[in-house]
């Protein structure tokens, strides 16, 4: 089953009614979570008109129409206000999120892009592949997530990989598989794709 969530309110009442049907997926997957923070905007902009400094962000005159004075029409989005002072209001709409989401099935994936992330490590400046969120939306995902794994595809064959390595984000805190690099899926001879979470999930 594949539902697909336009938006905040969507994703939100998609899985309220997923807890009030008694919860009856053991699965869940999250296609991605960098599309999951862009729903999140919205939100979080929500929340930061509910506080004083916020009040005036969206303001409409008496034709109707949004007043050049206001935060929205000045800024376009909450995470360019000045200091960064916006990205609070996106953490606690993520953070939201998340919890709904996890209270909505034992087991969760997640799905991410990555991005190139400049470290330096021993003096020496390498590029590494992180997980494209912002920056302690992504530290509290990856605090919290039991295993990290990175996929790639050689040839017909797609691998999830549980190594951690200086220029790959990944890792695990299961012993049968930290270290390992297993083949998640593939295709057949008759071009049907296979899957292997049961090397995942026992």
């Amino acid at each position: 089953m594949i539902l697909y969530a336009p938006d905040y309110k969507a994703l939100m009442l998609i899985l309220d009614k997923i807890v009030a049907e008694g919860k009856p997926y053991k699965y869940i997957a999250v296609d991605t979570l960098t599309k999951l923070e862009d729903l999140c905007v919205a939100e979080a902009e929500k929340l930061y008109m509910k506080t004083p400094m916020g009040k005036e962000w969206y303001v409409k005159d008496e034709h109707g129409v949004v007043k050049k004075t206001c935060g929205k029409a000045k800024y376009g989005n909450i995470l360019f206000l000045p200091n960064g002072s916006g990205y609070q209001y996106l953490r606690q709409a993520f953070k939201k999120v998340i919890l709904k989401l996890e209270s909505c099935a034992d087991n969760i994936i997640y799905i991410a892009h990555v991005k190139e992330t400049n470290i330096l490590k021993d003096g020496v400046e390498f590029t590494s592949n992180d997980i494209n969120l912002v920056g302690k939306n992504k530290q509290a995902i990856s605090a919290d997530a039991h295993a990290i794994g990175y996929m790639t595809r050689i040839a017909n064959k797609n691998y999830l990989c549980f190594q951690p390595s200086d220029d790959v984000l990944a890792g695990c805190k299961i012993d049968r598989l930290e270290g390992r690099n297993i083949l998640i899926s593939e295709y057949d001879e008759q071009g049907k794709l296979v899957s292997h979470w049961n090397e995942v999930y026992i």
